[in-house]
């Protein structure tokens, strides 16, 4: 009976150091687990998130500011209902903020499914050589101006964009396209004449220049729709008389520009110069249209050709 009752003990033996050598293995690695980067880091998140909550509450209902290519600093204000008199206003993330005017005099009336929205932007800085243009993407009517204080005074530094939208959208985008470069001249006519012109990558079809309501106008037609467009007249002595306003519109891949110069004569000009410059796109996106309905807006630079100008 000896000898197997010393066997018995020496397989409990063995099997009692196994299990020894187990548990000191899982006591070695169980601290290993633990002390992993990111459990060693996780003290320190906790205050780096309270930061970015608090950064969160400090720019709730705040507008968003926006620098542009050439110098040009604009403000996304906020959002109303329009016609917005004695109606909240609502910052660019749908939080409650102050109205930045008393009334916008212009109607935009919606459709069937439409609502209407008031879009308040402040020119913190608009340089007169970089060309700007403001839109709101998406939208159906609209109507843009200069809204009025408390006095009926216009306020010339904020720009109103009244806008029908589809009843169930809760968001639109602010474009700005702006061209802070140089001008390029790319075509010429000398104004008496109907004709077209093709160039190894710009098209265009000239009516003759005329006079109307005090000032002189010419009609061209391009394939200028990816860029910065500007007629300027030149006269006698080589004075260059850029056009002081314009209209346009057109579809995909079209443009048709009427450029106006007022006091000026068509036996004033010697010829017109059509010129262009590169654009680019800078985008406020997430702009909510409800209020107390959150987004978190963000200024976007956008790549690629822009849609087809609409008319102004």
């Amino acid at each position: 009976m000896l000898p197997r009752t010393v066997n018995s003990m020496e397989r409990w033996s063995l099997r009692s150091a196994m299990i020894a050598a187990g548990v000191a293995i899982l006591a070695l690695a169980t601290p290993l687990v633990h002390l992993t980067p990111e459990a060693v880091a996780a003290p320190d998140a906790a205050p780096d998130a309270a930061k970015d909550d608090k950064a969160a509450q400090d720019a709730a209902g705040q507008p968003i500011r926006v620098e542009l290519p050439g110098g040009a600093v604009a403000e996304v204000l906020g959002v109303s209902e329009h016609p917005s008199k004695d109606q909240p206003w609502w910052a660019p993330d749908g939080s409650l903020t102050a109205p930045p005017y008393r009334d916008f005099p212009h109607r935009v009336h919606p459709g069937t499914g439409e609502k209407t929205r008031e879009v308040a932007i402040r020119w913190i800085k608009r340089p007169p050589e970089v060309t700007v243009r403001r839109e709101i993407v998406s939208a159906g009517s609209n109507w843009s101006g200069e809204p009025l204080d408390a006095t009926g005074q216009r306020l010339t530094d904020i720009e109103t964009a009244a806008h029908a939208f589809r009843a169930g959208e809760k968001t639109c985008t602010v474009r700005f396209t702006v061209a802070p470069g140089p001008w390029k001249t790319v075509s010429e006519t000398d104004g008496l004449h109907s004709f077209s012109v093709g160039y190894e990558k710009y098209t265009f079809a000239y009516a003759p220049a005329y006079e109307q309501d005090g000032e002189l106008r010419i009609t061209l037609s391009s394939n200028v729709v990816d860029e910065d467009l500007r007629v300027v007249a030149i006269d006698g002595e080589g004075h260059a008389t850029p056009a002081a306003g314009w209209s346009q519109g057109g579809g995909r891949g079209f443009l048709q520009t009427t450029a106006h110069f007022p006091k000026l004569k068509v036996a004033d000009v010697k010829e017109f110069q059509v010129q262009v410059r590169p654009r680019e796109i800078v985008e406020v996106r997430d702009v909510s249209l409800v209020l107390g309905e959150k987004t978190t807006p963000k200024v976007v630079l956008v790549d690629g050709p822009l849609p087809a100008r609409q008319v102004r």
